[in-house]
């Protein structure tokens, strides 16, 4: 993934410096997409792939668009396109489960695919996002199985690998699997920051924080507006009582306009973080004790709970 060019005197724009660069691209029809800009969004998507109108980029950001207007069933007919074009374009997974939450479609939308998988077993786009869907519904042991078998066709498909890797480490703890999936991943994909960070993740809920900070401070810096990436940075600094390290990343996560699943977390460990400093009022022995008896191995907690006994 390339790094935004630095500021330069007299520059041209970001589309002419790298015109085939797609996260420029992508990032310029988010702020069209904020504004509600949907014309000028899509005039440039056109601009961008004129020449080549039919590459998988193309159609993703055109349902990127439509999700925007709320044009689900067309935002879906341009992501399964996409996924026609590239089974490995991870963003159109996400996009296309995004359109069936939107209609609140889980479980037909899962019937339809099972009724594909059983015409075409071997359909690695359709069962890839079967497995996402599953997940959706927190039906994890399928989602495994889902994922498994697209392994069993294409044993180096990289999303599969990255989703089952974090699948097993957060919801089935096995974390052994999780990290040979994860490093499998990272061997494949080794620039990729997004599957550098599932590893660092799982290195770090096993123990391994040294190398796991290294990976994630590297993975957050290339991509410093994701927040579950600077939540696990923060997590993993945080157990190593890097507490500089941990309150920018856990600041970051707990600022972010949308929830996931470590939104809460990041502001617990946060207040800790900041307690008797202003930002956060002192806690009591009391409730100090709480926390460390929730979290007996919260190293900053145990800290604070020292200090209040001396």
């Amino acid at each position: 993934m390339t790094k935004r060019a630095k500021p330069l005197k007299k520059r041209p724009s970001s589309r002419q410096l790298a015109p085939d660069n797609l996260w420029l691209v992508d990032q310029l029809v988010e702020l069209d997409l904020l504004d509600k800009h949907f014309d000028s969004a899509r005039q440039r998507i056109h601009r961008q792939f004129q020449k080549t109108p039919d590459l998988p980029a193309a159609h993703c950001l055109e349902g990127k668009i439509l999700i925007a207007e709320g044009k689900w069933d067309l935002a879906a007919a341009e992501l399964k396109k996409t996924l026609q074009l590239d089974p490995n374009f991870s963003t159109a997974y996400d996009l296309l489960v995004q359109t069936y939450i939107a209609t609140n479609k889980l479980s037909e939308a899962a019937s339809q695919l099972q009724a594909e998988t059983s015409k075409d077993p071997n359909n690695v786009s359709v069962l890839l996002t079967l497995a996402l869907l599953y997940e959706r519904m927190e039906n994890f042991p399928q989602a495994r199985d889902a994922y498994e078998k697209v392994l069993s066709i294409n044993p180096n498909f990289v999303p599969a690998l990255n989703n089952l890797a974090y699948l097993e480490a957060e919801r089935l703890n096995d974390l052994d699997k999780a990290y040979e999936l994860a490093r499998r991943a990272r061997d494949l994909q080794g620039d990729n920051p997004a599957i550098a960070d599932t590893l660092g993740w799982v290195l770090s809920k096993r123990g391994d924080y040294q190398q796991a900070l290294t990976i994630l401070q590297d993975s957050a810096e290339k991509l410093p507006d994701n927040p579950e990436i600077q939540f696990h940075l923060g997590m993993t600094a945080y157990a190593m009582g890097q507490t500089d390290i941990a309150k920018v990343a856990l600041k970051k996560a707990a600022a972010a306009p949308n929830n996931f699943p470590g939104k809460d977390e990041s502001k617990r460990r946060l207040s800790l973080l900041e307690t008797g400093t202003g930002a956060s009022p002192e806690l009591s022995v009391s409730q100090l004790e709480a926390v460390t008896k929730e979290h007996p191995n919260d190293p900053v907690s145990q800290m604070l709970l020292g200090e209040a006994y001396e």
